[in-house]
């Protein structure tokens, strides 16, 4: 099986996928944000950062009323970072495992309300160009989604170094992390990603 068909599989079963950037600095864990569960955001955050994004179109953040942080930047730049949010219902202190699982998957339905959201809080949306061919981990983890027959939403966390936890993991070990726990791996910019995939072959 090619690795962008066993990413694609692995974000529609709700699997975690790790992506690799195009200059091999980073590595990013990353889930389909409406197949969040408490289990998957725990185990973004014990491999993580712990410093939870989700990335999203600028028509969704724009019905989320999701305001962009200082500077603003303009509507066309690959990332651009907006205020924390936390799910105004069904939470607690909005931190742990299970209350951001409920805001990211509030952040990926179709039919939430910028009501739905208290400001600030403890995710971060990001509005991404979904332009794959610019290298990058948000555009290459929005196309699987999509492939994967899902809203093209997902959470990512930064992978770190399990050999010196103060450092990001880089290739060599985000490869031997995604052995270890089982996970497809796909590099960012690859040109399969952007391929169609008919949703009854995931």
């Amino acid at each position: 099986m090619s690795p962008d068909l066993a990413a694609t599989r692995a974000l529609a079963l709700g699997r975690p996928i790790v992506v690799v950037s195009t200059c091999g600095l980073r590595a990013e864990l990353v889930l389909a944000a409406e197949r969040a569960t408490t289990h998957a955001v725990a185990f973004l955050v014990r491999h993580g950062t712990g410093f939870l994004r989700v990335a999203l179109s600028d028509d969704d953040a724009d019905r989320l009323d999701l305001p962009v942080m200082y500077p603003p930047g303009s509507r066309g730049a690959p990332e651009r970072d907006c205020v924390a949010v936390d799910a105004a219902h069904g939470t607690t202190t909005g931190i742990s495992a299970a209350d951001r699982a409920r805001t990211i998957s509030l952040l990926a339905a179709s039919t939430s309300t910028p009501r739905d959201f208290t400001r600030p809080g403890h995710v971060i949306p990001v509005r991404a160009a979904a332009d794959t061919t610019s290298g990058g981990t948000l555009p290459t983890a929005l196309a699987l989604a999509g492939r994967a027959g899902l809203r093209p939403v997902v959470a990512t966390c930064a992978l770190v170094s399990s050999s010196v936890p103060a450092l990001l993991a880089g290739p060599r070990e985000a490869r031997e992390f995604a052995a270890r726990t089982d996970l497809a791996l796909v590099h960012a910019g690859d040109p399969h990603t952007s391929r169609p995939l008919h949703r009854q072959a995931v």
